[in-house]
């Protein structure tokens, strides 16, 4: 999973961080050379080209650490990778280079999983969008039958409703959960294992998704009985 912050340390080096609890070891001693060789090798599947024995915090920046991420995951020998808002703290540029990488993993034959808000980069890049509202899968379709609207309709109808039965109320009580559009990803070479493993993990993300909101709604009634009571 690539999350919207990547876990690295600035102080190991690139390779280091790459190969972070995959240290090759001969002996008991960590192999050098070995862990360079296989993280340069992992970041040249990704197009990135860097000194695997520079300091990692002397690059810095949030979209070399989530390449880190995603190389330390194809070292592992990945085939779903998770990209959780992991556009929300990059630049413009940065965006479109970690979307092609994700292109580039999908037609490699891996399963691509992108949680986002921002519609236009889900369909710029999947084949299948699920929307889940409330903890509900709402909309579940190949991207080739959808278009902006729909999606917007399909993550904001249950906010419009709300709000015209009165039920958002807008108070610090209010509690609820933004609407979130799964993107799914499955080309060339990927096989019924892969897809089934992208199938189940998109069904635990919509019960963990669902088990949130029940927990939200729980605090938020009972939030509201006590400001009632008050």
């Amino acid at each position: 999973m690539v999350h919207q912050e990547g876990a690295a340390v600035d102080q190991l080096s690139i390779g280091e961080n790459v190969m972070l609890t995959l240290e090759p070891n001969q002996y008991g001693i960590i192999a050098w050379p070995a862990l360079h060789e296989r993280a340069a090798s992992a970041l040249g599947q990704l197009g990135v080209s860097a000194d695997t024995q520079q300091r990692l915090g002397e690059h810095g920046g949030v979209a070399l650490t989530e390449l880190i991420e995603i190389a330390r995951s194809i070292v592992r020998g990945g085939s779903v990778f998770v990209f959780d808002e992991s556009t929300a703290a990059l630049g413009v540029e940065e965006i479109g280079n970690l979307l092609q990488r994700m292109r580039e993993l999908a037609r490699s034959g891996a399963s691509v999983i992108f949680i986002s808000h921002r519609i236009q980069e889900i369909l710029s890049i999947c084949d299948r969008v699920v929307v889940i509202r409330d903890g509900r899968k709402v909309l579940d379709a190949p991207r080739a039958e959808l278009d902006h609207a729909t999606v917007v309709a399909a993550m904001l109808a249950g906010i419009a409703n709300r709000q015209s039965s009165g039920r958002l109320a807008e108070s610090p009580t209010s509690m609820t959960i933004p609407p979130l559009a799964l993107c799914c990803s499955s080309r060339t070479g990927a096989g019924p294992d892969r897809n089934g493993a992208a199938s189940i993990l998109v069904r635990s993300i919509l019960k963990s998704a669902a088990g949130r909101y029940s927990e939200y709604s729980g605090r938020s009634a009972r939030a509201r009985r006590s400001s009632s009571r008050d």
